[in-house]
Order: structure tokens, then C-alpha cells, then sequence
């Protein structure tokens, strides 16, 4: 979305901005998908349908593929993710604009799920209520950005999820 892109929605809504009043940042780079031989299996669960300016929320669910306990380390802005319209072009993303200093924990009990899910919540809009993603068929990515796991040995993980379909009704 350009700069008067953003102004012309926004005037539509009464806001009378400038282009040179509005800075537009990028979506964030997609990481690559969990890599084969990752001691966790990672699973989205979010609604195929919803409509456009209400809530959403998407849930990472996580089980240990290992013979160990491991113990989860992540912040609270562990996922983040990205909206793409149906040519491929980012339309929203959710990068925090601030930093969460909060640690979370989760137990991963060997060959089993782990004791909480990472959440996302989020408004389906682009970037402002007065501006809600119009009915249509979009694709979700949902990331995990730097989850630690502690066990005989400690890693860090980053990975993408496979893509979600999402329809917004009318």
C-alpha cells in the first residue's frame, strides 16, 4: 500500500492526511518452514472465515517429538504474521511496534504437547478501524520468531507455518 493509497482510504473516511504525512513500512521477511528434524511439531489452528474490521486470533499448538522434556523461553510477541490478497501482495502484517519484555514459559512433556499454546490477536483491518480488509479470499502466514527450547541441548527456533486460507464474508 503507498502513501496515497493510505490518504485516499483515510479521506474516504473523513481523515484528511497528506501523502508526505504517512510513512509506509514493509511486511516483515517470512522465515523459512520448520525444518526437518525439529524436536517440536507445530500446528495452526485459526478460522477459515471471519469478517473484515472484527478480531481474530490465530494459535500455534506444539508437541515435543522428542524423548526429553523441553522447556519453552519465548517473549510475548513470539508470532507475528502477514495478510496476502489474492495476487500475492502483503496487505497487513502484525510486527509489534514496540518490544515486549515479558518471558513466557511452556513445559513439553517427551512425545506430547506442550502445556500452552503461543497466541495472536489481532483486527482484521489495514492498520486502522476505519480501513477493514474487504470481503475475499486471503492468505494467512503465521511465524514463530525466536522461541528457545531447553533440553540435552538448547535451540532457537524461527519458522513459518504452511499458509492458511482465510475468506472474509460480506
Amino acid at each position: 500500500m503507498t502513501p496515497q493509497e493510505v490518504a485516499d482510504a483515510l479521506k474516504a473516511q473523513g481523515i484528511f492526511l497528506s501523502p508526505d504525512q504517512i510513512s509506509v513500512l514493509g511486511a516483515p521477511p517470512l522465515p523459512p518452514p520448520l525444518a526437518p528434524g525439529s524436536p517440536v511439531r507445530a500446528r495452526l489452528v485459526a478460522a477459515e472465515t471471519a469478517r473484515g474490521g472484527e478480531a481474530y486470533s490465530a494459535e500455534v499448538h506444539l508437541t515435543n517429538l522428542t524423548l526429553q522434556t523441553l522447556e519453552g523461553r519465548y517473549g510475548s510477541s513470539v508470532l507475528d504474521a502477514v495478510i496476502e490478497d489474492s495476487t500475492g501482495k502483503a496487505i497487513y502484517w502484525t510486527t509489534p511496534r514496540q518490544v515486549g519484555l515479558v518471558l513466557r514459559l511452556t513445559t513439553c512433556p517427551a512425545l506430547a504437547d506442550c502445556d500452552r499454546t503461543l497466541e495472536l490477536n489481532f483486527r482484521l483491518d489495514r492498520f486502522q478501524p476505519a480501513l477493514p480488509l474487504q470481503p475475499g479470499t486471503y492468505t494467512l502466514h503465521v511465524f514463530v520468531k525466536s522461541l528457545v527450547l531447553h533440553g540435552r541441548e538448547t535451540s532457537t527456533l524461527s519458522f513459518q507455518l504452511p499458509p492458511h486460507r482465510l475468506t472474509i464474508l460480506p
